[in-house]
């Protein structure tokens, strides 16, 4: 996908069968940030003032305040009282009594931009990336590219290279976000490829096991400067509708 289409509309939980949900939300928003600093956890809060830079904390902060405001579109539940719980390999998921709420989500943010995917009980993850903040890609896709997705990187040309790379590293970390195993899954040992009609397809190799015809993949740009991908296990079903959403519009309060 290269446009980024959005609806404002009052998101329906029910349509979560059948689809996907991105919100994203722009860093250059003028946002009430007493208000997000109020919904924060106590845990949240101790990680958000360990930012010494500012531009770091205020990333943080517009991420977890757009996770419970996204959160909070779906359920009758007020931003500050979602509580969530970080999993075994770091995948955070909702507790408490909130946990039977059928609502699954995962966040990215990068400079510029946060994301929020929102889908039902199906494992999903969502990754963005500013271009242009890896310094070194011919390093980092040595150390974690596939060497299938090294040699595609071959014979382009330095711009198509930049965009390849960041497609790849972006897929890469939705995939490892949406299985929850973290690091623990090596990443080089799957593959991404994607054809002249932008199909996406992936492809594995010992010790990592799955079937990737259970997976739906999606590459966007949010802008001429991010790169965002998604990866959604669907099963044997069809692919699901990929829906993005404005993020941070009010209320809830």
């Amino acid at each position: 996908m290269s446009a980024v289409p959005k609806t404002v509309c009052r998101p329906d939980a029910r349509d979560l069968g059948r689809e996907v949900h991105i919100w994203t939300a722009e860093e250059a928003g003028d946002y009430p940030t007493e208000r997000f600093e109020s919904w924060l956890s106590a845990q949240e809060t101790r990680r958000y003032h360990r930012y010494i830079r500012k531009r770091d904390r205020d990333l943080f902060l517009l991420a977890h305040a757009l996770l419970r405001h996204t959160l909070s579109q779906y359920a009758d539940v007020e931003p500050a009282d979602w509580s969530f719980e970080i999993g075994e390999h770091g995948r955070p998921e909702l507790t408490g009594p909130l946990a039977d709420i059928d609502l699954r989500f995962n966040i990215s943010h990068t400079p510029g931009l946060a994301a929020v995917l929102i889908s039902d009980r199906v494992d999903a993850g969502v990754d963005v990336e500013r271009r242009g903040t890896v310094a070194d890609r011919a390093k980092l896709a040595r150390r974690v590219f596939a060497d299938a997705e090294r040699v595609a990187l071959d014979g382009l040309t330095l711009e198509e290279v930049d965009h390849r790379f960041y497609e790849f590293w972006t897929l890469k970390e939705a995939y490892i976000k949406a299985r929850g195993l973290g690091l623990n899954l090596p990443l080089r040992k799957f593959a991404f490829s994607i054809d002249r009609e932008r199909d996406i397809a992936i492809a594995f190799e010992e010790p990592v096991r799955d079937d990737g015809a259970q997976w739906q993949f999606a590459l966007w740009q949010p802008g001429t400067e991010h790169q965002g991908a998604l990866a959604v296990r669907r099963g044997a079903e069809q692919d699901r509708a990929i829906v993005f959403r404005e993020g941070l519009g009010f209320p809830p309060t």
